[in-house]
């Protein structure tokens, strides 16, 4: 097994703390001041690190879904501002207005990249052998064709330039 040198063991650290922090590869390479090819590199180079990121995205799913049930309980607050920037109050109480929103970035965060719990789970499998049945009578079909002297006479006939095969006329030869 080959072994990391210290210097990525601090910045494999440092990404997978950030990691599992954000749930985002991007924000966890600006973090650790490295490129997201490096982490890529890591995963397939370096036996040790994929179980150390399989655990980082473990506490990252956790982190996400205690986000996400967060703001399912407690919808997301939108100030309203006139064009001039002045806070708009609310005309019965003055307090500053307010609409309650739904956030579902991350609820599309968890179900297309994180954990394989989130995934859609599909599984196609096609087995077994297509018979056509026909084959062997083709064969021997071609086969007398091939054999069958008339059609010899005619790739003969057709060579030469001529056709041996009567016309409406019941003549052989070729129309002009």
């Amino acid at each position: 097994m080959a072994r990391t040198p210290r210097f990525n063991q601090a910045k494999q650290a440092a990404f997978l703390a950030a990691f599992a922090a954000t749930g985002s590869v991007r924000q966890a390479a600006e973090a650790a001041k490295c490129s997201t090819a490096l982490h890529y590199q890591w995963l397939d180079r370096d036996p040790n690190y994929k179980p150390r990121y399989d655990a980082a995205v473990d506490k990252a799913c956790a982190v996400l879904e205690a986000e996400a049930l967060q703001r399912a309980v407690e919808k997301k607050k939108v100030f309203k501002f006139t064009k001039a920037g002045d806070a708009i109050l609310h005309p019965e109480t003055g307090e500053p207005y307010y609409e309650l929103k739904e956030d579902n970035q991350l609820l599309w965060k968890l179900l297309s990249s994180l954990n394989a719990k989130y995934r859609e789970k599909s599984d196609v499998s096609i087995s077994g052998q297509i018979d056509h049945g026909a084959t062997e009578d083709l064969k021997k079909l071609f086969a007398t064709v091939r054999e069958d002297k008339d059609y010899a006479a005619l790739r003969r006939s057709a060579a030469v330039g001529h056709s041996s095969i009567a016309g409406p006329d019941g003549t052989n030869s070729k129309p002009r």
